[in-house]
């Protein structure tokens, strides 16, 4: 059909990426955009090394990571998650808050929120932990029942609609109960007034195309990267404590 760039599917659609890769070069594509951020925690480490050898000896394509930089010998465009997060506890911090629940099963996010306590010599009241992806909406109920915190900052929207809901059911009003972040910015947050950390997808996209349209026009092979941070945008889900 005369496209330049294909971009592969991530892991929510249970398609595997090697054999997906091998695919598409079979139909000589000039570019594969592909994203690692949920998928290569949770496979073999074989199967990883052999698609990193595929993209590293392949001559006729070129490759982009988008979301993540796993490859450090392949271009990319990622974000600072982990910068991300410690700003929207760093905020909650300033408006007094103590007891914060973070739901993400992100490690390195959490030991940036670690980080944040340790330079304003805060010990968190409640303690720092990887929620498994998996967590449901009850178990978040009974989480935020458990530690009573003030404020949650939950990344994925899953977890952020677990997290809006578990607040009506038990009549926690927000934000004069309980302050809330969402990480990723959507329609719903944004109709709601919750705070929200947003990735620029304006920028985004334009970094990602002109990343690729660089390494197409380029004869030889080029590593290529672009950091983007993600963005706090206060609205009124934030609640600053006497």
């Amino acid at each position: 059909y005369g496209y330049r760039s294909i971009m592969l599917p991530d892991a929510q659609y249970e398609t595997d990426l090697l054999d997906s890769m091998r695919y598409f070069l079979s139909h000589h594509v000039e570019c594969i955009v592909f994203s690692s951020i949920t998928r290569f925690h949770s496979i073999p480490k074989s199967e990883i090394d052999a698609l990193h050898h595929l993209i590293l000896h392949e001559n006729r394509c070129k490759f982009l990571q988008l979301h993540s930089n796993y490859f450090e010998d392949v271009s990319s465009v990622y974000y600072n998650d982990a910068a991300a997060l410690e700003s929207g506890v760093e905020h909650l911090i300033t408006q007094n808050h103590r007891r914060i629940l973070i739901i993400t099963d992100d490690g390195t996010r959490i030991r940036g929120v670690a980080d944040v306590f340790r330079r304003h010599s805060l010990a968190p009241e409640i303690p720092i932990f990887r929620t498994p992806l998996t967590v449901t909406r009850d178990e978040i109920t009974d989480m935020i029942r458990q530690y009573r915190p003030t404020a949650v900052i939950a990344v994925a929207e899953y977890h952020g609609l677990s997290v809006y809901s578990a607040a009506y059911r038990l009549g926690l009003r927000i934000p004069e109960d309980l302050s809330i972040i969402i990480y990723d910015d959507n329609a719903w947050t944004e109709q709601l007034d919750l705070s929200a950390i947003a990735h620029p997808i304006g920028t985004i996209t334009e970094s990602s195309t002109k990343m690729i349209m660089d390494m197409i026009g380029s004869p030889e092979r080029q590593v290529l990267k672009k950091e983007i941070t993600p963005r706090l945008l206060l609205r009124k889900s934030v609640r600053k404590l006497p």
